[in-house]
């Protein structure tokens, strides 16, 4: 018989977890892989090539096409959009397949809304808590940024944007707020990288970004929520614009017909 052991839960809770605990081991184990499984991957390569904008907003994802080009089975494709669809980056529509996500007015006002409810509250204790271990990950972050402006990609770019910023949210050490931040990373990656060169040419990123580092080290946490607050609503504005003017209206015809992969006569897949 399972020995009882004292706990705030309960005498009830006690015996079921003594009871299972080495089945629940068990089936865990089972669990570990060696390496990355192929859906897994195919589905980085496929993130990777929705924010370095190779698939268009709207773009069809065809299982056969995917799964031809990749050399992996069908299921391991279906696998792999579950993981993007997880993400925000995919949209799963029952008997019309899956397509790259197109975001809306009103997606791009709630990423928004929801950046500033985060971001503004974690850059206030960020400041509070005032712990220089925390905040030189964020300045790591920082030198990350300048550097990749200086000699990357612009979809790397905008990933090195997104990262200094979740680093703010994950120094504020309140996990369910960075639970709440990595639920939204998917879409906002995919909206800051759309056209990144247009919005990353025209605005001095590095010193936008000194600047809300240098109100995380002011000791004034109202300095830096209004900093934080102001970059975020300024910078989505732009976003927003380019996004409904390219995506929403002007191409909208043009994305509906984009299919990742070509059939054999040469042309797009439906």
């Amino acid at each position: 018989m399972t020995s009882a052991h004292n706990s705030e839960y309960g005498p009830a809770v006690v015996d079921i977890v003594g009871q299972s605990t080495a089945r629940r081991s068990l089936r865990v184990s089972t669990f570990t892989l060696g390496r990355q499984t192929l859906s897994s991957q195919l589905a980085v390569q496929l993130r990777a090539a929705i924010l370095r904008n190779e698939l268009y907003p709207g773009a069809r994802l065809t299982e056969p096409a995917i799964a031809a080009q990749a050399g992996v089975g069908r299921s391991t494709v279906r696998e792999a959009l579950r993981i993007l669809a997880l993400d925000g980056l995919v949209s799963l529509v029952p008997m019309s397949g899956a397509r790259v996500v197109v975001l809306s007015h009103r997606d791009i006002s709630e990423i928004a809304e929801v950046r500033v409810a985060i971001e503004v509250r974690a850059a206030r204790k960020v400041v509070l808590l005032n712990d220089d271990q925390r905040t030189e990950q964020i300045e790591l972050m920082l030198r990350n940024l300048i550097h990749t402006r200086q000699s990357s990609s612009w979809s790397a770019l905008a990933n090195a944007d997104v990262q200094f910023h979740r680093s703010v949210v994950s120094a504020a050490a309140n996990t369910r707020l960075l639970r709440f931040w990595d639920q939204l990373e998917g879409q906002l990656l995919l909206l800051l990288s759309f056209h990144a060169e247009d919005v990353y040419q025209a605005h001095d990123v590095a010193r936008e970004h000194e600047v809300l580092m240098n109100t995380l080290r002011s000791g004034n946490p109202d300095m830096a929520a209004e900093a934080f607050e102001q970059h975020i609503v300024s910078r989505m504005q732009v976003r927003e614009q380019l996004w409904s003017f390219e995506v929403l209206e002007d191409d909208r015809t043009r994305i509906e017909g984009r299919v990742v992969g070509k059939g054999q006569n040469g042309r797009d897949e439906t």
